[in-house]
This record gives structure tokens, C-alpha cells and sequence, in this order.
């Protein structure tokens, strides 16, 4: 915390002053460098193509994409158009602008005269989005200091009084609205009332979803009918647990009219300032997305996948309870690649999610949650302007049953007993012997380099001398795992490998580099309770020399952690 003080000016006079908002274009190009370097291949093969097709084709990877080769382009999915930067809670932070996956690449391949086509395919919502989303009219917010002051019940007709005069009317630009102070400038725990009106244009008739969720009791009104009381509904669903979930109702309504919504919270004096009221909408679907999808898909040279999840799936106070991608997104790439041979997947999440259609599609890219520039960035990489150079800082299991934790968790009688121990990620796979989806530090780039000599060179310091034999400028992450040869002295839980450095080489077209690596003389030691102290983990060690936790190139033994390689 103290560096953190030093680094920003903190501890300088009066400190650093006021938040202020930076937009440079030094820091936006940092920002797109990250997020591309950060990104990982982890799928390129040749598409299947159809036999009238010339073979030369077919054995060249599909990325990175070649503008000059292509006519008709689609960006499909929930998260091509709409970005997910980041994951929810704290993690949030609102930037001066994000970049998109689908305004990125049609920007970049309008110089070629190539035609993008969009769709959706389906949506992800875990709550209904914000009613913005589907063009609502100006929304305003009526604040009271007394939360009686905002009557959940209507009253009769002719009992009907004028109401008490809000302390405070706002507009708001989301009827998502979540609050970490009083918004009537109170300190310390205030109860207080809000009134929340907008219209609503109905573009389709059928049956309409409506939801709402609070801090404290609210309900919600179209056209002066009471849809949904959340009076009733216990504390824990929302806001970081001090809400109430979602609750949702459906509504028939005909295309062409406006509807007026109002929602009424009161929000009492809880011990803790979070408050929120949010409410969603989401519109029939007239016609099936993903078939709709797949028509635009059909007929292009090749289709952009973006899927994920967003802030909503992923976020502080709960964890995703599926591996699976939320909604219909996993047919979606099946029947997308089913149309277009030619798919590239881009997993737009904070998290693993599992890949049921791995093979169906020649290529997969891993771009996490990238934060502002992340549409820019993916768009470097499909076409090549930076070489892949991100590997995994996590294990992408098969199945959900096969990670460490599983069997544990959340516990049982209120007791979780994280009996997996020091067998945590990696360190899990390989020493009970499953295969992941995707290994520890795996990842691909467009030029494949090779590990053509390694050896011990220091007391924890390994030498690897890498080429690149190919016509593009490359790059790789050396890493060196530790294993103890004799592990009858060891404890069952000792991981049968540990990552002990890694280093990252840049190297050029034909050109060939050595790359030192550091290791970290801990790997070669276990702790012993009885002594409360680290030890030696044994006498005789084999250095794993590779590109994952998984993928060994040279394996090199030694007798002691600090002495010379014995073996080769």
C-alpha cells in the first residue's frame, strides 16, 4: 500500500489531488498492446474445405486472416457487437470509450472492399437488460427522504392525494442503478425513497418480460398496473447480498403503442450504504435467432464468432456454477460452422468455459475480458499485425468434474474442507493423471518455434536456445517445471511438477536466440511442519523444458538444486 502511495504522489504534500480522467493516446495504445499480447491461440488448423477446392488451400491455417482473399465477412454473436471489457463488481470501471469486435473489424476490412455482415445469434442476459437496451424514453429519478413518502400501493382512484415533493429529481441515462452513497448527499446509513419513470415504444406484439430487483421493497407499474412486488422476497439475491433478486413478470403487449413504467422503492436504514434499483426488459422473439444467424453465416468466406459470457456471469460475490457458455451460444458455433467451414471462435470471458465443438471449428482464440481496446486488439491479432503471443495462466478443464476443488466445494455443514490440498491447477492435472482441455501455459502462435538445445548453466538458471525457422517474426514462452525424482519421502499432496520460471523471446525470421531462465530455488523444496521450515524436496531433480505444463522438449536431471546437469 505504501508503494502504491509513493508511486501515485500520495505521500508528496497533499497528495495527488482530486480523480481525474486521462485519455492519451500513449496510454490507449498501451492499453491495445496489452490486451493483443494478452490473448491466447489456442486452436489454428486448416479449414475442411470442399473437394473442387485446390489441396494447397486446405493446409494453410486459417489465421491470420488475409483481407485480399476475402469478399463477405461475418461477425456473429452476443458479444460482437457489445463487448465485454470487464468483469463485474469492484472490477468495474468506466472508460472514456471501448472498443468492439465488430466496429474494429469493419473499420479495418472497409479498405478492401469487404462486406460485414451481423447478427447476434443469441442472447446471454442473467438478468434482463436494462430497458435503454430496448429504446426507452428519458428516464428520471424522484428522490424523498422519507421512504413512506413513495407509496408502494396505488391508491384508489378517488382517494388519490398529490404526492409529497421529491427532495431531489434526476435524470439517469440506465435503469440499471446502483448506488454506494446516499443520493441525497447523507453520510452514514440514510434510508430514503425513489420514483423511477420512463416510456417504453413496443415495436413487437407478444408476450413482453419485465423485471425488477432492489435494496429494500419495490415494485413495478406499466400503464398504471402493479406487475411486480418484491415485498415478499428475502434478502440475499442481489447487490452484493444485500438485496433482493430479480423477480420477473410477463406482459401482452401490441406493437405501435408506449407504455409508461414507473418503479417505487423504499430503501431502509441498512448496515451498509449499497442501494440499487434495476429494471429490464427483454421483447418477444418472432423469429429463431440462431437459425438467423446461420443464414448470415452461409454465405460469407468466413464467420467470426465472438461468445462469452459478461459482468453479469462474472463478477465478485458468486462464482458461474456451469463450465457451459450461458444461453444458446454453444449451438450457435456448432450450426454457424455446420454453414460456414471457415469459423473462427473468439471466448470473450474472465474464465475457462468448456468446448464442446473444439473440433468443428479450425480455430479458437481466447481473449478474456480485454479491457477498453479489446475490439482493436482481437482485430491485431485475427489479421496478423501482432503475433500471438499470450499463453494460459490457468488450467481449461474438460469437464467441470475433473478440476481440483469439485469434490469439495462449497462444503458440507457449512465446513469446506480443501482437501486437495497444494494440488491446486496445474499442480492437479499432472499429478492425478488427467488430461485438461487445455494445459497450464499452452498456447499457439503463427510462427512455430523451436526448442533446439537446453542445459543448466547457473545454480538456477537454465539456458534454452530457440529458432525460428519460419518466414515471420515469432515469439515464445519458455518454461521450466521441477520434478522430484523420489517421492516415496514426500507428502501424497507434493505436485508431481511445479512451475519454477518461465521467460518470454521475441525472435525474428530465421534467426535463432538464447534465452536465459531464472528459477526459483523454493520449487526444489517442501515444507516440513515438524521443522517449520522449508527443506529439500530430494536429492536428484529432472528440469522439464517446454511450452506448457504439458509439452516437454528437453528434460534435463540434476543431483543437487544448485549443481550442474548430470543428464542430458
Amino acid at each position: 500500500m505504501l508503494t502504491l502511495a509513493e508511486r501515485t504522489g500520495a505521500l508528496d504534500g497533499d497528495g495527488p489531488g482530486e480523480e481525474h480522467i486521462v485519455d492519451e493516446p500513449a496510454d490507449r495504445a498501451l492499453a491495445r498492446r496489452a490486451a493483443a499480447e494478452a490473448m491466447v491461440l489456442l486452436r489454428n488448423e486448416a479449414p475442411t474445405v470442399a473437394a473442387a477446392e485446390p489441396a494447397a488451400a486446405a493446409a494453410e491455417p486459417i489465421l491470420p486472416l488475409a483481407p485480399a482473399a476475402l469478399r463477405r465477412v461475418a461477425v456473429i454473436g452476443p458479444n460482437a457487437a457489445r463487448l465485454t471489457r470487464e468483469g463485474g463488481g469492484s472490477a468495474h470501471v468506466e472508460p472514456v470509450h471501448t472498443s468492439h469486435p465488430l466496429d474494429a473489424l469493419t473499420e479495418r476490412l472497409a479498405p478492401f472492399d469487404i462486406e460485414v455482415r451481423h447478427h447476434p445469434g443469441c442472447a446471454i442476459h442473467k438478468r434482463l437488460p436494462p430497458l435503454e437496451r430496448a429504446g426507452c424514453g428519458p428516464i428520471t429519478v424522484a428522490y424523498h427522504r422519507d421512504p413512506g413518502a413513495v407509496a408502494l400501493d396505488r391508491p384508489a382512484d378517488n382517494a388519490a392525494a398529490p404526492a409529497p415533493a421529491p427532495e431531489r429529481t434526476a435524470p439517469s441515462a440506465t435503469t440499471r442503478l446502483t448506488w454506494f452513497e446516499d443520493p441525497l448527499g447523507a453520510d452514514g446509513e440514510a434510508a430514503f425513497g425513489a420514483r423511477l419513470r420512463t416510456t417504453l415504444p413496443i415495436d413487437r406484439t407478444g408476450t413482453w418480460t419485465f423485471g425488477l430487483a432492489a435494496v429494500g421493497d419495490a415494485v413495478l407499474d406499466i400503464d398504471g398496473v402493479t406487475v411486480i412486488d418484491n415485498r415478499s422476497q428475502p434478502i440475499g439475491g442481489g447487490f452484493f447480498g444485500f438485496g433482493k433478486g430479480e423477480l420477473t413478470a410477463e406482459v401482452s403487449l401490441e406493437a405501435g403503442r408506449t407504455v409508461r413504467i414507473e418503479a417505487r422503492l423504499q430503501r431502509p436504514v441498512i448496515h451498509n450504504a449499497v442501494s440499487g434499483l434495476q429494471i429490464g426488459a427483454y421483447g418477444p422473439e418472432l423469429r429463431d435467432p440462431v437459425a438467423d444467424a446461420v443464414d448470415v453465416a452461409a454465405g460469407c468466406d468466413v464467420a467470426i464468432v465472438v461468445v462469452g459470457t459478461n459482468d453479469e456471469w462474472e463478477s465478485e460475490g458468486w462464482d458461474r456454477d456451469s463450465l457451459h457458455l450461458p444461453g444458446r451460444q454453444d449451438e450457435l458455433i456448432s450450426r454457424v460452422a455446420e454453414a460456414c467451414p471457415r469459423t473462427v471462435v473468439v471466448l470473450n470471458s474472465g474464465s475457462p468455459v468448456a468446448m464442446p465443438w473444439r473440433d468443428e471449428v479450425p480455430a479458437v482464440v481466447m481473449a478474456w475480458f480485454p479491457g477498453q481496446e479489446g475490439g482493436d486488439a482481437l482485430t491485431d491479432i485475427l489479421l496478423g499485425t501482432v503475433e500471438p503471443s499470450g499463453r494460459l495462466p490457468v488450467s481449461f478443464p474438460q469437464l467441470l468434474e475433473d478440476t481440483p476443488a469439485v469434490e469439495h466445494h462449497p462444503g458440507r455443514n457449512g465446513v469446506a474442507a480443501y482437501t486437495e490440498r497444494r494440488l491446486v491447477g496445474h499442480r492437479w492435472y499432472g499429478t492425478v493423471g488427467r488430461d485438461p482441455l487445455f494445459p497450464f501455459g499452452f498456447g499457439l502462435g503463427y510462427a512455430r518455434l523451436e526448442l533446439v538445445d537446453a542445459g543448466v548453466v547457473a545454480p538456477h538458471r537454465v539456458r534454452v536456445r530457440v529458432h525460428n525457422p519460419s518466414d515471420r517474426n515469432g515469439c515464445e514462452v519458455i518454461q521450466v517445471y521441477v520434478h522430484a525424482d523420489d517421492r516415496s519421502a514426500l507428502a501424497a499432496d507434493h505436485p508431481d511438477q511445479v512451475l519454477a520460471g518461465f521467460a518470454k523471446v521475441a525472435v525474428a525470421a530465421g534467426a535463432t536466440e538464447d534465452v536465459e531462465v531464472d528459477l526459483d530455488p523454493r520449487s526444489f523444496t517442501t515444507w516440513d511442519a515438524d521443522r517449520h521450515g522449508w527443506v529439500p524436496a530430494g536429492a536428484r531433480f529432472e528440469l522439464r523444458v517446454g511450452r506448457s505444463s504439458s509439452d516437454v522438449a528437453h528434460r534435463l536431471v540434476v543431483a543437487d538444486p544448485a549443481g550442474p546437469a548430470v543428464q542430458g
